[in-house]
């Protein structure tokens, strides 16, 4: 009864007046380890249920102080906050960075591969086909000869 209640081996031999040795090896046989596995599982189905009891009223009791024009603001503002917290409305924490990094500098890339990029930040601008090209050949026209 006192393992099953949570207290040690030590603590229950005292209480049951066994000596030490004859605690731990009642405690160490099978059956006595099986009771043990029924009546923690009791203890937790038995928390289980008296949380979810708590859950209710805790649920019932911000409601009402949600309604009551009486609730200090800060109060109903950090009732509020964290209700929609624990309900997944919670703000995003993470920021998503989209960047591309090339491993290249400017100066290292071929002619082919500056008119590429070129091309890429024109079409990211919505300009049309024709408005590319143009700007495609005044890019090449200022390319170093021995670039371009």
């Amino acid at each position: 009864m006192a393992l099953g209640a949570g207290k040690t081996v030590r603590e229950a031999a005292a209480e049951a007046r066994y000596s030490e040795t004859h605690a731990f090896k009642l405690w160490r046989k099978p059956e006595i380890k099986d009771l043990m596995a029924e009546i923690q599982s009791a203890r937790i189905e038995h928390a289980g249920r008296a949380m979810a009891e708590l859950r209710g009223l805790a649920l019932v009791r911000a409601v009402a102080m949600l309604r009551d024009p009486k609730t200090p603001p800060a109060v109903a503002a950090a009732l509020i906050r964290t209700t929609l917290d624990r309900s997944g409305f919670s703000p995003q924490h993470r920021l998503q960075i989209d960047a591309t990094v090339k491993s290249a500098p400017m100066a290292a890339m071929t002619s082919d591969e500056l008119i590429h990029d070129l091309r890429l930040t024109l079409a990211r601008e919505n300009l049309t086909a024709e408005e590319i090209e143009l700007k495609v050949i005044e890019a090449r026209a200022m390319l170093p000869h021995d670039l371009g």
